[in-house]
C-alpha cells in the first residue's frame, strides 16, 4: 500500500497476526493515513508573472492533505529536487516542469511511487502531442498549419498563432499572434535566437475564449472568460478575441472531454484554453498541467488533496 507500511508490517508479521479486528484497523487507519508525501514547487521561471498564484495552490493542497486527511507533507524547491529525497516517500504532488526534475519524478514513478502529475506523462506532452491525443479520442482541437519553413511562407493563412512546442510558454514571445508574413517572419527570427527550433503554427479561432479548470475523478469542474470582469491575464493575449458574447456550450460534454483528455496525458490536474462556435462547438486550443486555480484555488485545492488521497489509498 505505501513503502512505509510494507516495511512495518513485515518487521512487525508475527505481532501483525495477532492483531484483533480492532486493533488492526486502528492500526491500518493510523498507518495509511500518515503518508509521507512531497509537494514540489514550480521554479519561478516556469511562473512568469504568476509565481505567488503558483505557491499559493500548492500550499493550499499541502494544507488539505495535512488537516482533512492527517499526512505528513512536506514542500520542497524543484531545483533542490534529488533521488534521495524521494528514498522515504510515499507519493508526491508536484508543479515541476524542468527535465532534471521531471528525470528524478520519473524515476520515483518507477520505482512506484505514485506522482501527480505524472512526470512520465509531462515528457511526452507537447502542443503536437496534444493534438495527436485529441483526435484519438474525437476531442475537438485547433488546426495547426503546415510548417513550411523560414524561407517558404507561401499558402499560409492570416491571422495565425506561432507557439513554441518544446515546453511550456516561460515569457510573452513564446506565444505571437501573427497577422501577415513579416510579423511570422521577424517571430520566426527572434525564436531562432532564443535557440527555440520545435513550433507549431495554429488556426486562429474565432468566438468565445474559456479557461477550463478540472481535476479528473471528481465533481469540480470550473470555467469562465477571461475577458470578462477584467480577469487576471500572463501576457494578455486573451483580449485578442475580444469580449465573449455567451454563445450556448454544453458544459458537462466540456468536462467529459476534458477529464479523458487528462486521463489519456496522466495529466489529472489540468487546466486549459477553448473557442466556443456560435453554434456551440467547443474546440481545445490549449491544455496545461497544474495551473494556478487563482480564480478558484480553494475548491481546487480541496478537490487535488481528495484525488492524492484516494489514489493513494486504493492502489
Amino acid at each position: 500500500m505505501c513503502p512505509r507500511f510494507d516495511s512495518w508490517w513485515h518487521h512487525n508479521e508475527e505481532r501483525n497476526l495477532s492483531l484483533n479486528s480492532v486493533e488492526f484497523g486502528d492500526f491500518l487507519f493510523h498507518a495509511v493515513l500518515n503518508m509521507e508525501i512531497i509537494g514540489i514547487k514550480r521554479a519561478s521561471r516556469f511562473s512568469p508573472n504568476s509565481g505567488d498564484r503558483d505557491a499559493a495552490i500548492l500550499q493550499a493542497v499541502a494544507s488539505h492533505l495535512t488537516r482533512s486527511y492527517r499526512h505528513s507533507v512536506h514542500l520542497v524547491d524543484e531545483q533542490e529536487l534529488t533521488l534521495s529525497r524521494i528514498n522515504a516517500t510515499d507519493a508526491i504532488f508536484s508543479m515541476a516542469r524542468s527535465r532534471s526534475a521531471l528525470e528524478i519524478l520519473a524515476e520515483a514513478e518507477h520505482r512506484g511511487i505514485p506522482v501527480f502529475n505524472s512526470a512520465q506523462g509531462l515528457q511526452l506532452l507537447s502542443r503536437r502531442y496534444l493534438k495527436t491525443v485529441c483526435e484519438a479520442h474525437g476531442i475537438a482541437v485547433s488546426t495547426h498549419l503546415p510548417e513550411k519553413g523560414t524561407q517558404d511562407m507561401s499558402g499560409i493563412t492570416y491571422p495565425c498563432w506561432l507557439k513554441r512546442d518544446d515546453g511550456c510558454a516561460q515569457q510573452a514571445d513564446d506565444v505571437r499572434f501573427i497577422t501577415d508574413e513579416e510579423t511570422l517572419a521577424d517571430a520566426l527570427r527572434t525564436f531562432r535566437e532564443r535557440g527555440i527550433k520545435e513550433y507549431i503554427l495554429e488556426a486562429h479561432q474565432q468566438g468565445d475564449l474559456l479557461k477550463f479548470y478540472g481535476v479528473a475523478g471528481t465533481d469540480f469542474f470550473h470555467c469562465h472568460y477571461p475577458t470578462a470582469q477584467n480577469g487576471f491575464s500572463k501576457f494578455g493575449l486573451e483580449s485578442i478575441n475580444g469580449k465573449a458574447c455567451g454563445f450556448a456550450f454544453d458544459r458537462k460534454l466540456l468536462k467529459q472531454q476534458a477529464d479523458r483528455l487528462g486521463e489519456a496525458l496522466s495529466v489529472p490536474i489540468y487546466g486549459g484554453d477553448a473557442i466556443i462556435a456560435p453554434d456551440g462547438t467547443c474546440r481545445i486550443i490549449d491544455f496545461n498541467d497544474w495551473p494556478s486555480f487563482s480564480i478558484c484555488r480553494e475548491e481546487a485545492a480541496q478537490a487535488i488533496a481528495r484525488v492524492i488521497h484516494e489514489r493513494c489509498t486504493n492502489r
